[in-house]
């Protein structure tokens, strides 16, 4: 009888030390998936600043690019072919629109012929981050240069760089700028990120 009588007794003790093993696994289960899912979620953040950060670095030089190769225009004051030149170069895959500013935000040339002469809107345009922050855009840091926005179903990175007044532009003699001008206008490039969204989908 006393064997029989001990039998329940060593049945709750296993079901106890059962109970206490499932609720440990479920436990380590538990945060495993914790810890996994915030691995992941630090990698794909990590990879998106990456991507995002030489998506920025591309466009600066996409940029400086097309600066160098319209400055001997702007030297000879060839309106003609600088505009040919930001047309060929919207052409480019990638390139949403090109156009330069002159000091008073109005708009001197641009790969879309209908908004030549058009003055920009200072609170919303390429012109906020200088007037918003009372500084010339060569001190303006570098994160304030760029500015993204939605357009035909894709975002859009723009990009301001200062169109700065050079020794051999303020020696010419067929539009010369006083030594004292610092800045001449603002070229202002747009480039898709419809390549940089869909990686960063896949990733």
């Amino acid at each position: 009888m006393r064997e029989t009588e001990k039998k329940p007794a060593i049945s709750l003790l296993d079901r106890v030390r059962c109970g206490l093993g499932t609720k440990l696994i479920v436990l380590l289960l538990g945060a495993m998936m914790v810890i996994f899912a915030l691995l992941g979620y630090l990698t794909i953040r990590l990879q998106r600043q990456h991507l995002e950060a030489a998506t920025l670095l591309s466009a600066e030089r996409i940029s400086d690019i097309i600066r160098r190769n319209t400055s001997d225009y702007m030297l000879r004051n060839d309106r003609d072919g600088l505009h040919h030149a930001i047309s060929a170069m919207a052409s480019e895959p990638g390139v949403v629109r090109v156009r330069v500013f002159d000091r008073q935000g109005n708009i001197s040339y641009s790969s879309d012929a209908s908004e030549i002469d058009r003055a920009v809107d200072k609170d919303a345009e390429a012109c906020y981050g200088c007037h918003a922050h009372q500084q010339t855009l060569t001190h303006l840091n570098r994160p304030d240069r760029f500015r993204v926005y939605r357009a035909q179903g894709q975002r859009v990175l723009a990009i301001v760089s200062p169109i700065e007044n050079q020794p051999d532009c303020s020696n010419a003699e067929c539009h010369a700028h006083p030594a004292s001008q610092q800045i001449l206008g603002v070229l202002d490039t747009h480039l898709s990120l419809a390549h940089t969204d869909q990686q960063l989908a896949e990733g």
